[in-house]
C-alpha cells in the first residue's frame, strides 16, 4: 500500500499541477499549481508512505473494484481498531493499535492537502 501524489502537466503553461479534490464522491476537482514545499510530508508520517502486509486487506474491503482511491474516500471507510483485530483473527501480525492510529493520523494530514491517493496491488 502506498500514498501517491500524481502530477499532470498544464498544456497551456507546461508546468506541473495537481488536481485537488473538492468533493470526492461527486468527482469535483480543481487544478492547483504544484509547489513542492506545500506537499512535503512531515517526518512522522513518512513511514506510512509505502507499506506491506496482509493486514491491509482489512482496510480495503469496501473497495472491491478499485486499486486506488483519494485519501478522503479511504478515510470515510477507515475501520475501527477492534474491527481490524476481529478480522485478523489469531494470525500473528506485527501491526499494532499504535500503527493503526499512526496510519490514520498520517491519512488525516494527507487528506488536508486534498491531492493524495492511497494505492494498493491486491
Amino acid at each position: 500500500m502506498t500514498i501517491a501524489l500524481h502530477l499532470s502537466i498544464d498544456p497551456k503553461t507546461g508546468l506541473p499541477f495537481v488536481y485537488a479534490v473538492n468533493h470526492p464522491t461527486e468527482k469535483d476537482y480543481t487544478m492547483i499549481p504544484y509547489v513542492p514545499s506545500e506537499y512535503e510530508v512531515p517526518e512522522n508520517h513518512r513511514p506510512y508512505l509505502r507499506q506491506r502486509g496482509h493486514h491491509f486487506h482489512f482496510y480495503i474491503t469496501s473497495f472491491t473494484d478499485q486499486t486506488s482511491i483519494y485519501v478522503e474516500e479511504f478515510l470515510n471507510e477507515y475501520p475501527k481498531w477492534q474491527d481490524v483485530v476481529d478480522s485478523m483473527g489469531d494470525t500473528d501480525y506485527e501491526w499494532t493499535e499504535e500503527d493503526h492510529d499512526g496510519f490514520k493520523s498520517a491519512l488525516l494530514w494527507f487528506s488536508s492537502k486534498q491531492v493524495f491517493q492511497v494505492e494498493w496491488s491486491y
